[in-house]
């Protein structure tokens, strides 16, 4: 029997898990702010799935957990679920977004948005995709989970 694709739907889901079962993968980082958290995830190496060497399955989408993200870096669903974790565990609201770069708007990258103290918005966080925090690619299409 073959192993099914994840949907966008069961990726977000499983970033979500991740990043809330694995909090012991991040207890010890010294993560005292988002930024703290962004410029860790933004260094490390970006590792797509088809080359990571923990997925032997040749699995369409593998998600690692954040302790093997942190060891080995991953692709923008790890980082994901790895940055979801760091905030999970400052107390920081944060949720997963999935957008399209293209005409077609098939959804193709993930990453988060935050809500800081103090604000009533939500701001993006994507350290893979971009050099600071609370900036984003120009986007065709957006979808914001949770």
């Amino acid at each position: 029997m073959t192993a099914q694709p994840l949907t966008v739907a069961q990726t977000v889901g499983e970033i979500v898990r991740l990043a809330n079962e694995y909090q012991s993968d991040v207890a010890g980082v010294p993560w005292y702010s988002v930024q703290d958290i962004f410029r860790t995830v933004r260094g490390l190496p970006y590792v797509p799935d088809e080359e990571a060497p923990e997925n032997e399955l040749g699995a369409m989408e593998f998600l690692k957990r954040p302790g093997l993200t942190l060891r080995s870096g991953g692709d923008c669903d790890d980082k994901t679920a790895l940055a979801l974790a760091g905030l999970v565990k400052l107390g920081v609201p944060a949720r997963v977004v999935t957008v399209s770069y293209n005409p077609d708007q098939v959804l193709e990258h993930v990453y988060l948005e935050v809500m800081l103290l103090g604000t009533s918005f939500w701001q993006p966080f994507d350290p893979t995709n971009t050099d600071r925090p609370f900036t984003e690619k120009p986007f065709t299409s957006k979808i914001a989970w949770g």
